[in-house]
């Protein structure tokens, strides 16, 4: 990710605030998403090496699960809907809500 050391503690702890609110495992996310549990680790550190569009695309799924469940997302700082078209240029990001 593009993101200091500070950012990326910031985007850690509200993935992880939404992973409690959506009640789910990163198992779960992982078996979602169809990725390895080490990627879906890594987003959720937003750790140095992870991929940008996996950590977004965790992010999607979070929130949609969130959504699902009647509850509301915590905000996002650094992983706003106002970055994702940055994020998509950059990255590729796509859109896994």
């Amino acid at each position: 990710m593009s993101l200091n050391d500070t950012q990326r503690a910031t985007t850690r702890g509200e993935l992880a605030a939404n992973l409690r609110i959506a009640g789910t495992t990163p198992a779960d996310l992982a078996a979602a998403l169809d990725l390895p549990i080490r990627e879906v680790h890594a987003a959720l550190d937003v750790s140095d090496g992870a991929d940008p569009a996996v950590v977004w695309a965790v992010r999607d799924r979070i929130e949609r699960l969130v959504a699902e469940r009647g509850g509301t997302p915590e905000p996002y700082t650094h992983l706003s809907e106002g970055m994702r078209a940055s994020a998509r240029r950059w990255f590729g990001v796509g859109d896994e809500r």
